[in-house]
């Protein structure tokens, strides 16, 4: 009779155990499902989540293209005049084969795979004036994010857009007695300025000696 019981209060015990892994779990998903974006680019399908306990951004972030055929996404604060760490979306063989043995910063890989890395960052040189405390102080509460964010990244899947379109470049900025344009077209080794009617000319198929033969009427 005492085995029995033991026996029932064993299986009992162990149907608890899993469902309390399940409300875990389901806990666990709901709760990075309700999670806020906190960045997102949609070239490379790259985001990070907000973090926790956070409703607003509490970064400046800027990216910018780098010569390591990748992104590079800086974290600042607000008033971005103190650098907190960056996330570094690269080509996979250039990072491993031209630059990792030779990469001189502080960085931890958070992701990999057969033709990307990202690596997280960090900052080695001191972003704020040492005597002023409150400047210290903002920059220690956004550093110690840093560990949570290097693992906030998240990719998502990008729609296919065919040739990527740039934005329309201004044309004519008045400077002075002079103006400056934004757009060349260079035609056996010559380069040619654009007026926006020419840039649009050719931005539809235009021929470029055809406008440069209008030019001359």
């Amino acid at each position: 009779m005492q085995r029995q019981r033991k026996w029932a209060i064993g299986i009992l015990l162990c149907i608890v155990a899993v469902l309390l892994a399940i409300w875990v779990g389901v806990a666990k998903d709901e709760k990075d499902g309700d999670r806020e974006s906190l960045y997102e680019n949609e070239d490379y399908g790259l985001g990070f989540w907000m973090p926790q306990g956070y409703t607003e951004n509490p970064f400046y972030i800027s990216d910018m293209e780098t010569v390591g055929n990748g992104l590079m996404v800086e974290f600042f604060a607000p008033e971005a005049d103190m650098q907190i760490f960056s996330f570094w979306y690269l080509d996979k063989a250039y990072w491993e084969n031209e630059v990792k043995e030779s990469y001189s910063g502080m960085y931890r890989q958070v992701y990999a795979d057969e033709e990307r890395v990202l690596l997280c960052v960090f900052v080695t040189d001191v972003q704020y004036d040492p005597e002023n405390r409150e400047k210290k102080k903002e920059y220690e509460k956004l550093h110690d994010l840093q560990d949570e964010m290097c693992d906030s990244y998240y990719f998502f899947d990008v729609p296919e857009r065919g040739e990527p379109v740039g934005k329309m470049p201004q044309f004519d900025i008045p400077e002075g007695d002079a103006h400056i344009t934004a757009a060349v077209a260079v035609h056996d080794g010559k380069g040619y300025a654009l007026t926006k009617e020419e840039y649009l000319f050719l931005e539809n198929g235009g021929d470029v000696e055809e406008m440069l033969k209008e030019r001359e009427k």
